[in-house]
């Protein structure tokens, strides 16, 4: 990279070196003949040209495009130099100079002879030196009478320069204040109390380095935020010369005129849409690149936050929206808070993305890993968020909107209060939860929604993935997999081998839905959706008790706990229970005298499923209703 800051710094005299040489040495033998133009004199010529200077902010050096990730350099203006070369003999020390020399091109038009010559450019403000090369050997040779060499000039640091170059920033760019690092010598001058120009006289000769970092308030700058915009200038004083001129368009932030003015597009390429973590990032200056990642959440979600709050990006949308793309385990700090990942309503739209296998979120149970705030909306793929521990909401508290997709795994998350709920999922009056696909797994919570919780404000939709062996762990703990007195639709997925520890309202180990729920759509009780061969001491695998949809699924018979009838107690209008399949041990549906009779007072349909082993010693059950349908 120091190869490239030169480079900017030099002028490049490029020639090719076309020798045709007869022997190695380059010089004729004397054995040889000598072609009869012996006696013309020998030629040496080549061109020369300002290197183009490409610039970028120190931020935006990681694109993938090697031509953005050089450094921009100002330079001064060169119109006045004047150009000499000089050819140095090496046998006798005779000096030749070019026969002409210009800003574009030199010659030495057959005035040296065969041997070796030491061939010096210079470039000259009056009779002072600005520029200079290294002296290079050319060996010439009478068989070849026309020679190229190809001549690298750079400053010379014999008398010093000066600076003056002009920064602005527009007025509608968000900025408020600019922080900056110079070296010595260099000073960056005020205009109410912001910069607004880099100056320095009578200066050395050489390289200087200018960084800028643009805020939109002091006050950000003094709390840490991230810059809106940050760019590294190198500066070349050469001697003699004034240093007033930016290279043009080689940053978003340098006009075709030259001039130094941070606009709002400029902010928006410094700004990601896509922000980068990777927990074995080494960058000693990260930025959120996928070539300098974050290494912690916390550092990418305050670069979001920061950026996000301002307004910057006024596009997000569900299509378009801010994305996090994490890579390795990132575990959480010790004295993280009560959630952490944070995502607030002023990012509007998030997109949390697992780069590679294993990619993790680990609250390491000291905190919930993610809350959606209400207006929030966050979609998570090809990702694990686990072990988050808090009162409620183990793994994510969804106020606004969560979609979970593909590859998705929310694990080893618990509500830890005595009546704490939804140990994987816990969804807020407004919040909504889509599982398209991915896993819910091995989460608990005491009270309900060992897996999903559900209040009666939220929205559970259900197209695909899978809630599995979550449970409740309290003595009437209800919905191992899915609690839910809000808005239901289940039309795909699968719920199934979980456990429900309650002993008083018949378990509901998969499904427990509320009669204040409302249910758009949910599978029929004898619907394969339901099979499942999980133990569950003759509790009810599913129960539904909402309005149009009450029903209840008993997969495993028990002749002796009687869960049966403290289910249809529960029922608030016709009702039917489902009797599965039968998986060994018992084989026996019982009831005890009165129960189902004593408690329903609906109409009840009891029947065997599709698949199902029918009910024995059905005439010791004693169903006392005002109506009923009994289907065997």
């Amino acid at each position: 990279m120091k190869n490239k800051f030169h480079a900017f710094l030099y002028f490049t005299a490029t020639v090719l070196l076309l020798l045709n040489i007869a022997s190695c040495s380059g010089i004729a033998s004397p054995s040889e003949q000598e072609s009869p133009s012996a006696s013309r004199g020998l030629s040496l010529r080549g061109r020369f040209s300002l290197a183009e200077a490409s610039a970028v902010p120190s931020e935006y050096q990681t694109a993938t495009n090697a031509s953005q990730q050089a450094s921009r350099n100002a330079i001064p203006d060169t119109s006045t130099l004047t150009y000499s070369v000089s050819a140095t003999n090496a046998s006798n020390g005779n000096i030749v100079w070019a026969t002409s020399a210009t800003s574009t091109s030199y010659e030495f038009n057959g005035n040296l002879t065969a041997g070796t010559w030491e061939i010096t450019a210079y470039a000259k403000q009056g009779t002072a030196v600005v520029l200079q090369s290294e002296p290079k050997t050319v060996t010439l040779s009478k068989l070849a009478m026309d020679a190229s060499a190809s001549l690298t000039m750079a400053p010379s640091t014999s008398e010093s320069g000066s600076i003056d170059l002009a920064i602005n920033w527009a007025s509608d760019s968000g900025i408020g204040y600019c922080n900056y690092s110079t070296p010595a010598g260099i000073t960056i001058t005020t205009t109410s109390g912001q910069p607004d120009r880099i100056t320095a006289e009578s200066i050395e000769a050489g390289i200087y380095t200018v960084t800028l970092s643009f805020y939109t308030s002091q006050a950000n700058f003094n709390a840490g935020a991230a810059p809106l915009y940050k760019c590294t200038e190198y500066i070349a004083v050469y001697p003699g010369l004034e240093t007033n001129t930016w290279t043009k368009e080689t940053a978003p932030h340098i006009t075709s005129s030259g001039s130094f003015n941070v606009t709002l597009d400029c902010v928006h390429t410094f700004v990601y849409r896509t922000i980068y973590v990777d927990s074995a990032s080494s960058s000693s200056n990260p930025n959120g690149t996928s070539e300098q990642p974050y290494k912690t959440i916390e550092s990418a979600m305050t670069r979001l936050n920061e950026v996000a709050a301002q307004n910057i990006i006024t596009d997000i949308s569900a299509t378009k929206p801010w994305e996090l793309h994490v890579k390795g385990t990132l575990k959480a700090p010790s004295g993280i808070g009560q959630d952490f990942i944070n995502v607030p309503s002023s990012v509007g739209y998030l997109k949390i993305v697992g780069e590679g296998s294993g990619a993790t979120i680990d609250a390491d149970t000291k905190c919930r890993v993610l809350n959606v705030a209400s207006g929030a909306n966050v979609t998570v793929q090809n990702i694990t968020l686990k072990n988050g521990r808090t009162s409620f909401g183990g793994g994510v508290c969804i106020s606004g909107t969560l979609t979970m997709n593909t590859g998705t795994t929310i694990s080893d998350n618990a509500a830890t209060s005595a009546t704490g709920a939804g140990g994987g999922i816990y969804i807020e009056n407004g919040g909504k939860f889509y599982l398209n696909g991915g896993t819910i797994s091995n989460n608990e919570a005491p009270a309900a929604g060992g897996g999903v919780f559900v209040l009666s404000g939220g929205t559970f939709e259900m197209t695909g993935g899978s809630i599995s062996s979550c449970k409740t762990t309290a003595t009437n703990g209800v919905g191992g997999g899915l609690y839910a007195s809000g808005n239901v639709k289940i039309t795909g997925g699968s719920i199934s081998a979980n456990l429900a520890s309650d002993t008083g309202l018949g378990g509901g180990k998969n499904i427990y839905i509320t009669s204040s729920a409302t249910v758009t759509s949910i599978p029929d009780g004898d619907d394969s959706f339901y099979d499942d061969g999980t133990k569950a001491d003759g509790k009810a695998d599913a129960v539904c008790l909402a309005s149009g949809h009450n029903f209840a699924r008993f997969n495993n018979p028990h002749s002796i706990n009687h869960y049966i009838s403290k289910v249809t107690g529960s029922f608030t209008g016709d009702a039917t229970i489902y009797l599965g399949s039968s998986t060994g041990g018992d084989t026996t549906w019982e009831g005890l005298h009165r129960e189902i009779g004593a408690d329903c007072t609906q109409n009840l349909t009891i029947r065997p499923t599709n698949q199902a082993q029918k009910p024995q010693s059905h005439s010791e059950l004693v169903i006392q209703l005002q109506t009923v349908v009994y289907t065997l």
